[in-house]
């Protein structure tokens, strides 16, 4: 018998393609959650650190300045440092500019200097250990040519500036 072809509805048909574009809004919906919180994790560890990490750079850098102008013999601005409390209250600057250029006739000019690391004060309450960020020691060990030795600097953040209010 002659060939006769099925009718079109019996005819078979490919299935219709399923849509995949559910799992490409899933996966860019999930990457972009995980970037939004990775940028707002690191955010909130920069907040939490940066002014721990500037309190402790602070006091560093006006020991490094405060030694650079003695160093420099530029004593009026190594004076600028210095805050009339603790026990250097009273000292002028002709005063400070006499002792400095004693110490540099008696030991020789500074050669080098190296700061340590600083230590701020704590306090003991009922509640615990409280750690003032305000106020902090640093021991910085000075090279003259004649001698050597080291000194305590004690620092307090006054006025939104640190400054130093005593040193041995």
């Amino acid at each position: 018998p002659p060939y006769i072809p099925a009718p079109p509805a019996m005819q078979s048909q490919p299935p219709p393609k399923r849509s995949r574009a559910w799992i490409w809004i899933v996966a860019v919906t999930l990457s972009t959650a995980l970037l939004v919180s990775c940028g707002l994790c690191g955010w909130g560890t920069y907040s939490i650190f940066s002014s721990t990490f500037q309190q402790v750079v602070e006091p560093l850098t006006l020991t490094q300045h405060y030694y650079s102008a003695l160093q420099a013999k530029n004593y009026s601005l190594a004076y600028s440092y210095l805050s009339p409390q603790g026990t250097i209250s009273g000292l002028t600057l002709d005063q400070f500019t006499q002792q400095a250029r004693e110490r540099d006739s008696q030991f020789g000019a500074v050669r080098s200097y190296t700061p340590g690391q600083p230590a701020f004060s704590t306090s003991t309450t009922a509640s615990g250990s409280n750690v003032d960020l305000n106020r902090a020691t640093v021991t910085v060990d000075v090279s003259r040519s004649q001698q050597s030795y080291s000194v305590l600097l004690t620092m307090q953040k006054i006025g939104g500036k640190w400054k130093i209010i005593d040193f041995d």
